[in-house]
């Protein structure tokens, strides 16, 4: 699938300040796939390692000295690493905290190599207590959901985008293609923008299919945090994470999750779960000038929930009801 993000890789690989890449996101939002691509696209070759998949690479990183850690790479995958030409990419990286760390080592002592790191919930492993991350020694990048305009490439909906692309308030779009993209808007709220949702929505998946698929990325997601996260704070995390979607398009309360527990811990929970882009939290502002960051007011904001896909499923809002109603409407709005 074609990503917006992809013209990023390749200017970061021409760079000549170039730092290691940490490519951050929620899981099943495209990072490894679209890393992938880009090695196959722009090197010779490409050596990867996925921490998760396989934990005992975590060995190789024993110390801090890329050439050592070059050396057992190659033995235990076969490949050949060769700098300026081979992409390393060290995907599920928030499995070996040790792995970030090393990144600073690659770019002071062998900047000529290419690394990627890559992971989901990495500012987890980021705010253990025993963790300092190598600042000014890394390119963080993050990566998201399918927009809308990327979900209608995807669709092969080429043309359309382009219009889109140039369309602006004053010029509007061409009559003639109004009822053609609000029925493309309301699959695309239906089915969001999880890549996997809208690779089986290409196939022609039922949409039963689609609601399991995305049920289980929702569920991937409270696994999580029950694996990384303390379990102090797991309960909050996930106290917030499922409330999320009742709570979009509303002023945001800490009572409204549950008033019998003190809102600092559950403020600590949706700081956290902003940083892992799983929710956004949007400030308010008076708009009296610019930057609008200088009338920001930090205690009355509103939040975004990661995938509008995802977020009807959480609400059990039916298919018909947003293909068929007036979509400033579904549940009071929240959806558009």
């Amino acid at each position: 699938m074609q990503r917006a993000i992809d013209p990023t890789f390749t200017q970061w690989k021409n760079s000549p300040v170039r730092q290691p890449l940490l490519v951050r996101g929620a899981r099943q939002v495209g990072k490894t796939y679209s890393v992938v691509e880009f090695g196959k696209r722009e090197f010779n070759n490409m050596v990867t390692i996925n921490f998760e998949e396989q934990p005992e690479m975590s060995a190789c990183v024993s110390d801090l000295e890329p050439k050592a850690i070059l050396d057992r790479i190659s033995i235990l995958t076969r490949e050949t690493i060769t700098p300026g030409q081979t992409l390393l990419f060290l995907d599920e990286i928030q499995e070996c905290p040790k792995a970030i760390t090393a990144l600073r080592y690659f770019h002071e002592k062998l900047p000529e190599l290419h690394v990627v790191g890559a992971g989901s919930l990495v500012e987890f492993a980021l705010k253990a207590e025993s963790f300092r991350m190598p600042v000014g020694r890394v390119q963080s990048i993050y990566m998201v959901p399918m927009s809308f305009e990327e979900f209608l490439i995807a669709l092969g909906e080429d043309k359309m985008a382009k219009h889109l692309q140039k369309a602006d308030l004053n010029s509007g779009i061409v009559q003639a293609f109004k009822s053609r993209l609000e029925q493309l808007f309301r699959q695309y709220l239906l089915v969001g923008g999880m890549p996997r949702v809208v690779n089986a929505y290409q196939k022609k998946v039922q949409m039963n299919e689609l609601q399991r698929l995305q049920s289980g990325l929702i569920r991937s997601y409270t696994d999580d945090f029950a694996k990384y996260a303390s379990t102090a704070h797991h309960k909050y995390l996930k106290e917030v994470y499922t409330s999320a979607p009742r709570m979009i398009g509303r002023r945001y309360k800490y009572s409204h999750i549950n008033p019998s527990i003190e809102s600092k811990y559950f403020k600590n929970a949706l700081a956290l779960l902003g940083d892992a882009r799983l929710v956004f939290k949007v400030c308010h502002a008076s708009g009296a000038g610019v930057p609008l960051m200088a009338t920001m007011n930090e205690r009355k904001f509103k939040i975004t929930y990661i995938d509008v896909g995802l977020m009807q499923n959480a609400l059990g809002l039916q298919a018909d009801t947003v293909l068929a109603d007036d979509i400033m409407q579904i549940n009071a709005g929240s959806v558009a």
